[in-house]
């Protein structure tokens, strides 16, 4: 039998830049440069607020010479109705996959455009977070 998708009713309250960091190198890095990002998601859940809170941490390595060449963590806010009626086993609350999915592609989606913006006039100005599968995210509750 197959499973039952739940629908969920999403609001994106807001977005928090909490860090940016781009270092002053003397070059922009010229398209083609290998360039690798680590994404990490930490998710909180505020059950009293229907509030879901995912902080989103992006670090860019130019691979070639192993140099950090900036990062910038976010805080996405999404209130979610509903968010009272999902199970809880053992003591944590179960998520469904495809709503940390949808959250996890917002929260990247936005901290793409917020980093394009920043990084204007740098060394990453040429240098986007690339589109990713967003269950490949690194997850930590």
């Amino acid at each position: 039998m197959e499973e039952q998708k739940q629908q969920f009713e999403i609001k994106y309250e807001k977005i928090d830049t909490i860090s940016i960091n781009i270092p002053e190198l003397d070059h922009v890095i010229p398209k083609g440069t290998n360039i690798s990002f680590n994404l990490r998601a930490d998710l909180n859940i505020d059950v009293k607020n229907n509030a879901i809170r995912v902080k989103l941490k992006v670090s860019a390595l130019e691979t070639d010479r192993n140099i950090a060449v900036g990062d910038i963590t976010t805080v996405s806010t999404f209130t979610v109705a509903t968010l009272e009626k999902l199970k809880i086993v053992d003591g944590e609350m179960e998520i469904p996959s495809d709503l940390i999915t949808t959250l996890n592609s917002l929260a990247i989606s936005s901290t793409r455009g917020i980093l394009q913006v920043k990084s204007q006039g740098s060394i990453l100005e040429t240098t986007l977070i690339p589109i990713i599968d967003p269950r490949s995210l690194q997850l930590q509750k």
